[in-house]
């Protein structure tokens, strides 16, 4: 059962779980806790993939709200911390999406760039699928840039091809929005191994798949 409040009404001391059953019994000034407590954690998450403090602000709150309206679902308030990310994590796509339509660019998945707006290649990752990190993303020299989009755009649309559902969003996460094997595990809901599976099956089959197309050359 959830710790009741103490005389002058603090959630201080309660724990998270006792957070998400009070508020679901119908306590839900309990939630005011909850936005004290994470509100800080969600800040520093969104601020650190958004280069503007005042969106970063906007997405925090957007996602206090949409917690708000969903935490009569959570079923095991122990992973409050947890949830709370994956809202954050979809709040900042769906604004990178808008975003990208609103500015006349194609949407987020269609364009293949990061959030800053750069393409994300994974040609060295292909040529190095056994490394764990991929290989060195260093930055080309201007006049080798055009050719170096176009390799790129090459391999994400093969990879798009050839992998799975599953294989290309765990690709997409960790080398487009650089996120580590806990984050991916966190956004899709799947254990840091499964990712890591996931992440090494879908870069030995692009190697494959790149080294069948040069022999056929």
């Amino acid at each position: 059962m959830a710790r009741k409040l103490d005389s002058d009404g603090d959630w201080t001391h309660v724990a998270d779980a006792d957070l998400v059953l009070a508020f679901q019994s119908g306590a839900r000034n309990a939630f005011n806790e909850i936005d004290r407590r994470f509100r800080p954690r969600l800040l520093r998450f969104l601020r650190s993939r958004v280069n503007s403090p005042e969106t970063a602000e906007d997405l925090t709150q957007e996602t206090i709200l949409r917690a708000f309206s969903a935490l009569d679902s959570v079923r095991n308030g122990v992973f409050l911390a947890g949830w709370l990310k994956r809202i954050a994590y979809r709040t900042y796509i769906d604004w990178l999406r808008k975003s990208s339509r609103e500015d006349g660019f194609l949407s987020f998945d269609e364009n293949e760039t990061n959030e800053g707006g750069e393409n994300v290649c994974l040609q060295n990752s292909v040529k190095n699928p056994k490394r764990p990190s991929g290989g060195d993303f260093s930055v080309p020299a201007p006049d080798s840039r055009v050719n170096l989009k176009d390799e790129c755009d090459n391999v994400w649309r093969v990879a798009r091809e050839i992998l799975s559902p599953v294989e290309f969003q765990v690709l997409w996460l960790h080398y487009a929005d650089g996120l580590d094997d806990s984050e991916t595990a966190l956004s899709l809901g799947k254990s840091p191994g499964a990712v890591r599976t996931s992440l090494s099956r879908a870069r030995a089959r692009l190697f494959k798949a790149f080294k069948t197309r040069e022999t056929n050359r």
